[in-house]
């Protein structure tokens, strides 16, 4: 039941981010300071893949990109990685905020463990004291 939760609790945060990283592509594209980093961006992921696949043997290509193809991609690159750490601080709170009912079930164990551990000295002892009572019995009867 928590797992479809939690899957309809990311598709809402994802829709929400949504129109956040269109507007921020949009403002990516106007601005030259955001159209200067996003060229840079999107000529540092074409070396990398080009780079990842020579090395894999695989085809590749070696053309540069124009200037508009080149913002387009980090104009893109950014929106994606903007959902994404959206979405990465979603499940981050959400590991830790259910990391310690975890710890209390931990805790719980520990202490049912020494109370069973009392109760098992404790029927030992018991046991003990009553075939000591028992054998006293039958000295003096």
């Amino acid at each position: 039941m928590v797992f479809p939760l939690f899957k309809l609790g990311g598709l809402i945060i994802k829709s929400m981010l949504k129109p956040l990283a269109t507007g921020l592509k949009i403002y990516a594209k106007k601005s030259p300071k955001f159209h200067d980093s996003s060229y840079w961006l999107a000529n540092m992921y074409i070396r990398a893949q080009n780079g990842l696949f020579k090395k894999l043997n695989l085809p590749y290509q070696s053309k540069k990109l124009t200037s508009d193809e080149a913002v387009d991609l980090g104009v893109g690159l950014i929106g994606e990685s903007f959902l994404l750490t959206g979405t990465g601080a979603v499940l981050y709170y959400e590991y830790y905020r259910a990391r310690p009912a975890s710890e209390e079930s931990k805790i719980k164990f520990t202490k049912l463990d020494e109370r069973l551990d009392d109760i098992e000295n404790e029927v030992t002892l018991l046991k003990s004291h009553k075939l000591d009572k028992q054998y006293r019995n039958k000295l003096y009867n």
